[in-house]
């Protein structure tokens, strides 16, 4: 009997051991904005700063604007010396392009960002119940230390490259303050926020969900400490909290409330290409999906859908049969009557060269 008290006592003292080890390499925030487009604040950027997103394509996608209400002489000056040119971003886009278009004026959020977020005012599902204790905060509901808990500051903190507070990537739109804040003194209400981060657009966000499945930090649906990161209202790791810390710990949950599907991310593509040719996307979750299901995957250009020549969860490659010009890309998972949609990129085809049209004859 001692015996067996000294065994059982030896495995839970050596399994809260190895709980405390997991939490110490819990990630502090900000955790690496890697999902969808930066998680940064564009305003007045440098040209070196666009040219971290905007690196391949650019002089082609801009000569393909000439007849669509540009001329060559509106980026070019013609003199003594022949042409005149300058590559600076920020000698024709005075301030940053972003959130300026008509898409982002009309609140339509998922034409750059894809289903990482809802459209203001697309009848997504927005709970009507009063906040509880495991609603999330617009911050946090409980600190112990460094770590906060229960709100979007749990993960979402500014700090390292590039990555601003919430507030500065918010205001940086320059979109109505009532889209995010209440009359009642101007307070943020979880349920304003609701509005373009839905239920079901938060649970499906998730990076490289194939290698970071249960893993803590990686996005919204991967181990049970993301949820508390979110969810959460007090301090679960705390030393006095050490038994329900590894009932937490051991209880990783299932299917998130989102669907199967995971959002993918493009982050680069093929630009220029050649009208004709293969087109290759670079990116993530680009196949992946929960419960083992098997979603179909194409790609979106302009108007047309089309089925890629091969698919990998970070590569895709398609035919490119449009004829000269800039067409908006995206990558489309669907599973039965499910779809979602990678945030967008910009392909610029050009002529196919006159080299290629000798060798097709």
């Amino acid at each position: 009997m001692k015996y067996s008290r000294l065994v059982y006592f030896t495995s839970v003292v050596a399994m809260l051991m190895v709980i405390s080890i997991a939490f110490a390499d819990i990630p502090p925030p900000p955790v690496d904005q890697n999902v969808g487009l930066p998680d940064t604040a564009f305003g007045e950027f440098t040209e070196p700063e666009c040219r971290e997103c905007h690196s391949s394509g650019l002089v082609d996608r801009h000569h393909l604007l000439i007849g669509e209400g540009y001329t060559c002489t509106q980026c070019h000056d013609i003199n003594d010396q022949g042409l005149e040119f300058t590559r600076d971003c920020l000698a024709c886009h005075h301030s940053s392009p972003h959130h300026v278009t008509q898409a982002a004026i009309d609140r339509i959020c998922t034409d750059c960002h894809g289903s990482i977020i809802d459209d203001y005012n697309d009848g997504h599902a927005i709970p009507t119940y009063e906040p509880s204790l495991v609603t999330p905060s617009t911050s946090f509901n409980n600190q112990s230390g460094s770590l906060k808990i229960g709100g979007c500051e749990a993960c979402h903190e500014p700090g390292g490259d590039n990555i601003h507070s919430n507030q500065a990537t918010h205001h940086g739109t320059g979109l109505d303050c009532n889209l995010c804040h209440s009359g009642d003194g101007g307070m943020l209400d979880i349920r304003k926020c609701e509005d373009c981060h839905g239920v079901r657009s938060l649970h499906i966000i998730q990076y490289d969900y194939n290698n970071t499945e249960g893993m803590d930090g990686y996005g919204h649906i991967g181990s049970n400490w993301d949820c508390w990161g979110c969810h959460g209202w007090y301090d679960l790791y705390g030393v006095a909290s050490s038994t329900n810390a590894l009932t937490s710990a051991l209880s990783i949950l299932g299917d998130s409330p989102g669907g199967d599907l995971i959002a993918p991310t493009i982050y680069n593509i093929t630009n220029p290409v050649e009208e004709g040719n293969i087109a290759t996307i670079i990116g993530i979750d680009f196949t992946s999906a929960q419960d083992d299901a098997s979603p179909d995957v194409t790609v979106l250009v302009g108007d047309k859908e089309i089925i890629p020549t091969t698919v990998s969860d970070n590569e895709i490659t398609f035919n490119v049969s449009e004829s000269p010009g800039n067409y908006d890309i995206y990558v489309k998972k669907t599973l039965g009557d499910d779809s979602v949609l990678s945030n967008k990129a910009v392909m610029s085809v050009i002529p196919m060269s006159e080299m290629e049209l000798l060798i097709r004859g």
